[in-house]
């Protein structure tokens, strides 16, 4: 399998979709990368919602800090886990 070539600017959309094809060749871990990619999915719309840096290198503890506040108020009684 060869690899996509690298972009010049890493954002984490990118490393979202270079992670989807390894992600289908171990069906063990197809649930738990699926809960990740979901959450990945999740702070990549937050950070664009908000003007925030999207960029792999840009996020700050304050923007992940933001992301967790802003799920805790809309996902109040519910796991991550629960939402898939």
């Amino acid at each position: 399998m060869t690899r996509p070539p690298r972009p010049t600017r890493l954002t984490l959309s990118t490393l979202y979709a270079t992670r989807l094809p390894s992600t289908r060749a171990r069906p063990v871990l197809r649930r738990r990368t699926r809960i990740y990619l979901a959450a990945l999915d999740s702070l990549i719309a937050h950070l664009e919602a908000q003007g925030m840096p999207t960029g792999a290198r840009a996020v700050r503890r304050e923007h992940v800090e933001s992301f967790l506040a802003d799920e805790r108020v809309r996902a109040a009684c519910t796991s991550p886990a629960d939402r898939l």
